[in-house]
């Protein structure tokens, strides 16, 4: 029995493919009040889930599991400021400040509640907002 026939297993085959329908997935740009975002959302259904990198890194590090998750929910995929497509922020930020431009987004995009997914960095700004 081939690896991709066997019941209540996913392929990476399978994945790709997801990921390839998919391309309704628009990289888009969101002002976030004091600084612009760069962000791409996949998948409409499901509750939402806001995916943040870490140090470093960009929204591409979470892509592969971002186009997983969405297939059951609605995946923001954010570039924290200074990283990846976003610009850097006008002075040092800490965490206070990245949460500050990450709920900018969520206001902007209609999000009132989400799951947050963070790594490293983006766990501790995912800290930082929730609460």
């Amino acid at each position: 029995m081939e690896a991709d026939s066997v019941p209540g297993r996913i392929c990476l085959t399978d994945i790709l493919q997801t990921c390839q329908a998919q391309l309704e997935d628009v990289s888009m740009y969101e002002d976030a009040g004091k600084v612009t975002l760069n962000a791409v959302a996949i998948g409409n259904s499901g509750q939402p889930v806001v995916m943040l990198h870490g140090w470093g890194q960009s929204l591409e590090s979470l892509r592969l599991l971002g186009d997983l998750l969405s297939r059951s929910h609605q995946v923001h995929l954010i570039d924290l400021p200074g990283f990846g497509g976003s610009p850097p922020p006008p002075a040092a930020w800490d965490t206070a400040q990245y949460a500050e431009a990450v709920w900018g987004y969520m206001q902007q995009s209609g999000l009132a509640r989400a799951h947050l997914l963070g790594h490293s960095f983006g766990g501790r700004v995912s800290i930082r907002l929730a609460s």
